[in-house]
This record gives C-alpha cells, sequence and structure tokens, in this order.
C-alpha cells in the first residue's frame, strides 16, 4: 500500500481505520503502473476510459460498464489503454471474506455506479458514508461475475500487438503488416492468437472494436459518431453487432451510463 493510501485508510483522530478509501485520477493513453501489490483490497473501476490489467501473466481488459475486484496481496499492473477516468475504491484487506479471494470481474449496475460517485462526492455525513460503503461491498457480493468480453494474448509479441490496434484504432490494418511488425509468418500468428485467445485474429478484432465502443459511448459520443469514428458504415449495422455481441443496444448502454442517446 503507498503511503497515500495508509493514511487515508485512517481516520482524523488517527485511532479508527476507516472502512474505505477513494482514488481518482485522469490518466492519458498508454500510461502504466509497473507491478505492484496493495495490501488492501481495492474495486478498480473508471468512468470512462478502457484498461488492462496483468496478473500472473494473465490479462483482463476492463471496459467502463465493469469493475474488478482485487483482493489484498495480488501483484498487479495496469495499463490505460485508452485516456481513463480512474474512480476506485480501497478496503480493508478482510472485505475480501465477503466479496471473493480471487480477481473479479463484475458488473455496475446503476446503484452501483452510483454510490460510488456519492462516495467521490463526500457530500453525506460520515455516519451514511459508512452505510454507503458497506452497502457497496453488499452488492458486490451478490454481483454475479462476468466473463472477459475480450480475451488479450498471454505471448509478448501478440500481446503487444493487439494492445495497439486497441491503443491507436488500427481497425483497418492487414493481418500481414503486424505479422512483419511481429516478425511472424500470418499462419504462425494465426495460430499463436487462436491458442491464446481461443478466438479467430479476425473474430478478435471485430469484437476489439465492439469493445472500443464502450468507451466512445462513455465519453459521451452519439451511437452515430462512434459508428463512423470505429468504421462501420452507419449506426445501423452497428448497433447490429454492438447488440449481437453484447446482448443489449447500444442505446441501452447509453441511457445506463447517463449519457445522451443518440438522435
Amino acid at each position: 500500500m503507498t503511503s497515500e493510501i495508509r493514511k487515508a485508510f485512517l481516520s482524523e483522530n488517527l485511532s479508527e481505520q476507516k472502512d474505505w478509501v477513494v482514488f481518482a485520477r485522469n490518466s492519458e493513453a498508454g500510461h502504466s503502473r509497473p507491478e505492484h501489490v496493495h495490501d488492501v483490497a481495492q474495486l478498480l473501476y473508471a468512468e470512462s476510459g478502457v484498461m488492462l490489467l496483468v496478473s500472473e501473466g494473465i490479462p483482463r481488459l476492463v471496459p467502463p460498464h465493469q469493475a474488478l475486484w482485487i483482493p489484498a496481496g495480488i501483484p498487479h499492473s495496469l495499463t490505460f489503454i485508452t485516456e481513463t477516468r480512474l474512480r476506485t475504491l480501497y478496503f480493508p484487506a478482510e472485505s475480501s471474506k465477503r466479496v471473493s479471494g480471487s480477481i473479479r470481474a463484475m458488473e455496475v449496475s446503476d446503484l452501483l455506479r452510483d454510490l460510488i460517485a456519492e462516495l467521490f462526492r463526500n457530500t453525506y455525513p460520515p455516519s451514511v458514508q459508512k452505510q454507503m460503503s458497506r452497502l457497496v461491498l453488499s452488492l458486490l457480493h451478490g454481483t454475479a461475475p462476468t466473463a472477459d468480453p475480450l480475451p488479450l494474448p498471454t505471448d509478448p509479441m501478440l500481446r503487444s500487438a493487439a494492445e495497439g490496434i486497441l491503443r491507436e484504432s488500427r481497425w483497418a490494418v492487414p493481418l500481414e503488416t503486424l505479422c512483419d511488425e511481429v516478425h511472424l509468418t500470418p499462419k504462425t500468428f494465426e495460430r499463436k492468437f487462436l491458442k491464446d485467445t481461443g478466438m479467430t485474429f479476425k473474430a478478435w478484432k471485430s469484437a476489439a472494436r465492439l469493445c472500443s465502443a464502450l468507451d466512445c459511448l462513455a465519453k459521451g459520443m452519439s451511437i452515430k459518431q462512434t459508428a463512423l469514428h470505429l468504421g462501420f458504415s452507419g449506426p445501423g449495422p452497428f448497433s447490429a453487432a454492438f447488440t449481437k455481441f453484447f446482448g443489449l443496444t447500444p442505446g441501452s448502454l447509453v441511457q445506463s451510463l447517463g449519457k445522451q442517446k443518440d438522435r
């Protein structure tokens, strides 16, 4: 735990330990934190932006409508794939007994999002905030884990190529170009990529484009703007692909994120 977080866990009289600590940071795309470990539990969440967490060699993509529960004592590194508004919460280590003893991805409900926002605003009396923090833990305990919508390769070269596609929006990059960059033949690239992710590269790139749409919508882009930005011919084909992949329409996501609907 950093000294700032450690100090924040103590109340003003330095005798009573707090039940939670909030931490906000706006990070540029490509910024990263090398592997580190906390002796407290963490709810990793961002109002907007896409993050990549790697723990024990396993990469996990965190889109803006999801959060990651990270128990105390688990080493992890963090990369901000896009510009990110980080709004994370820390809880005492024993909180993992209530939520999960392993890293766990979960959907952020409207109620959970509102509670996190209110804890950051710090407008309620301490006694009310304490109850809010406990409700957050109860919601996390009752929320089913979600699967990673976009598995990333574990091979360093392939992961670098995949991250580059996400970071630089290289949706039209030919496979041959990527193969030249990582010094692999197309056949070897495809075989390794399928082994690492369980997806063909073509299917993965389509999924990556849709995952990037999450960030665009979270930042307030309209559905039409998002569709054109990502290279779709219009909002119709984009909405159809988005709905098929995520099981909800872009409009539903925009509404749940509190953004203005596309008109």
